[in-house]
């Protein structure tokens, strides 16, 4: 940014005969003298903050690792868990599956006369029941 003009005459543009400086861009910035370092003060935080930063991640790794060694034990009571219980939900679907077919078989109107032959041992009066008998010679 350019200073305003002032609005009165300076010494220097009164008297004509000095020369003008040329009026700097405003885009360019101002210089500022940069504070030299010491290379010693520059290697040293750099070291430290590579020490600092290893140290940290140092000890996320290492409670990284504890938290994994204590979880695998329940991970492992938890998968034979599951094993356990599929075994046992496979055993009871099967069972299932035989009780429903038995039910339904007991309760076909079709199967009532089997049924009721099975479960007294009668016989329907137009069957006559076969023995077989050895010959006696």
């Amino acid at each position: 940014m350019t200073p305003a003009p002032l609005p009165f005459p300076t010494e220097t543009e009164s008297r004509g005969d000095a020369p003008r400086r040329p009026a700097r861009a405003a885009s360019s910035p101002r210089r500022v003298p940069r504070v030299a370092r010491s290379h010693g003060k520059v290697r040293q935080s750099t070291v430290l903050e590579a020490s600092v930063k290893l140290t940290v991640n140092l000890l996320l790794g290492t409670v990284a690792a504890s938290t994994l060694a204590r979880m695998l034990p329940h991970y492992r009571i938890q998968a034979a868990e599951l094993v356990a219980l599929e075994q046992a939900t496979d055993y009871l679907s099967q069972e299932n599956q035989a009780l429903w077919q038995e039910f339904s078989r007991n309760f076909a109107p079709e199967q009532a006369s089997n049924l009721m032959r099975e479960q007294s041992g009668r016989q329907a009066p137009a069957q006559m029941p076969i023995v077989w008998v050895e010959p006696n010679y």
